[in-house]
């Protein structure tokens, strides 16, 4: 298999206008992680040497072309919506959506995330959709509050507790749990066989950040989950 252009390359011929060129070498068959970093920095180069509304043009035109290459095609609906999505043509966005295979369910959420569209994200993240769920935790984490955050991190921890055990979901709301304080519900967690939690708490014994670390680090806690009080 052909080995990918290299970003050097790339940007020497977005530089001297040979677009074309480019495209052409992107269009080979190439490994799937290669591939998707070269067409990124494209659009990367195009943009920064002001030319977006050429890369707008050229994007729809590619995406008409018969190309046989499931990663190409991807790589260019997924450049062709983040466009779009920075000249805030959302209807055209939705529209290109519409015809996507797959990728659109970690792309929108997020893209709203980076917004900061919390309405849109828990209204997106309650059909279901999991990079929503965790992309809403991630904003409410960062912006507020931090509560909400928590609360849907409970949320997931339940629903994944008869699954296969997310490890993100539940090592975030032990985190969370051990910040905020709120070691009693920490520990029932610990006591009910969260492992997750208990790594959590292990690691924040170790760095001396809960109260009576080294008790914890000797003796645990209590079998209903109760901290030592000193």
């Amino acid at each position: 298999m052909p080995s990918a252009p290299s970003k050097r390359l790339i940007g020497a011929l977005v530089e001297h206008g040979r677009v074309d060129e480019v495209v052409e070498v992107l269009l080979r068959p190439t490994g799937w992680d290669e591939s998707t970093s070269r067409w990124e920095h494209f659009a990367m180069c195009m943009t920064e040497r002001g030319r977006s509304a050429e890369l707008l043009t050229l994007l729809p035109r590619l995406r008409a072309a018969d190309i046989d290459s499931f990663v190409a095609r991807t790589q260019i609906d997924t450049l062709l919506a983040d466009q779009l999505a920075r000249e805030n043509r959302w209807a055209e966005v939705l529209e290109l959506l519409k015809h996507t295979s797959g990728w659109a369910d970690t792309w929108l959420p997020r893209q709203l995330g980076r917004l900061g569209l919390t309405d849109q994200l828990r209204r997106l993240a309650d059909t279901g959709n999991q990079t929503a769920r965790q992309e809403l935790v991630e904003l409410l984490l960062a912006k507020g509050p931090v509560n909400d955050a928590v609360t849907v991190l409970r949320g997931l921890v339940e629903e994944d507790s008869a699954q296969t055990p997310d490890r993100w979901a539940p090592t975030t709301l032990a985190e969370q749990l051990s910040d905020q304080g709120d070691l009693a519900e920490l520990g029932t967690r610990i006591a009910t066989g969260d492992s997750f939690a208990a790594a959590v708490l292990a690691d924040r014994a170790c760095q001396g950040r809960v109260p009576n670390a080294d008790q914890i680090l000797t003796a645990g806690l209590s079998p209903d989950g109760s901290f030592p009080t000193g």
